[in-house]
């Protein structure tokens, strides 16, 4: 009897790890938080503010010039994502306040001082992007639209020494965007933008003869996003 008894104890003590390995619970990893707003889908608004510069070439008759552009802009946008995995599509529009102004002397002229200033800036942009978690890296291209000024001083005899117009070409930039909360992102981006060639009229910054002016500009913005 007692050896029935010391089998049983002993087929009892070996069980008893693989019975207790069918008992451990399965604690869960801590692991790092994440936003529930990490889908970036959706329709946002954002305000920004920046710095630009770059350049308008001018041309009256065979004589170039060029003007600095220089100055801080402030504005608004509006745009729209469509997430799809890890890949952002969107579109975007914005426009700003910008005080890009600069002043030279007319091809090296001692008697004439051009200056050349953009007044506002305006843009509408593809953007294509890849998000990871609660960042996005984005690049953007698109139209873009500049009302401008350029003047001669003093103005030259029989024109007006002043010319103003619209000027419309493309730009093309890359960017990131961060999440601080589910609505909230923080956004810096940089952008090349070529404005065309406007013609300034006979009469208007020379006497004889018409003048190209070409600006363009480099951008960079930091700004804050609002989804809903």
């Amino acid at each position: 009897m007692n050896n029935v008894f010391a089998a049983a104890a002993l087929v009892a003590l070996l069980a008893s790890p693989a019975f207790a390995a069918d008992l451990v619970i399965d604690t869960p990893e801590e692991g790092y938080p994440t936003l529930a707003g990490d889908n970036w889908s959706g329709f946002y608004v954002g305000l920004y503010g920046g710095y630009g510069l770059g350049d308008a070439s001018t041309l009256a008759g065979v004589v170039p010039d060029d003007i600095p552009l220089s100055g801080g802009m402030v504005g608004a946008a509006a745009g729209f994502n469509h997430q799809m995995d890890r890949v952002v599509l969107g579109v975007e529009g914005d426009i700003a306040w910008i005080g890009a102004a600069g002043t030279s002397l007319c091809a090296d002229n001692i008697i004439f001082e051009c200056s050349g200033s953009l007044d506002w800036l305006a843009t509408l942009r593809a953007r294509a992007g890849v998000a990871y978690d609660s960042a996005l890296i984005y690049a953007t291209a698109g139209v873009a639209v500049a009302g401008g000024t350029a003047t001669v001083e003093p103005a030259p005899l029989f024109a007006t020494g002043e010319f103003s117009d619209t000027f419309v070409g493309w730009t093309a930039g890359f960017g990131a965007e961060l999440k601080l909360t589910d609505n909230i992102s923080a956004r810096a981006e940089y952008a090349f933008t070529d404005l065309g060639t406007r013609t300034a009229p006979q009469g208007t910054l020379t006497t004889m003869g018409e003048t190209e002016i070409s600006p363009y500009l480099n951008t960079v913005k930091l700004g804050l996003n609002f989804a809903f």
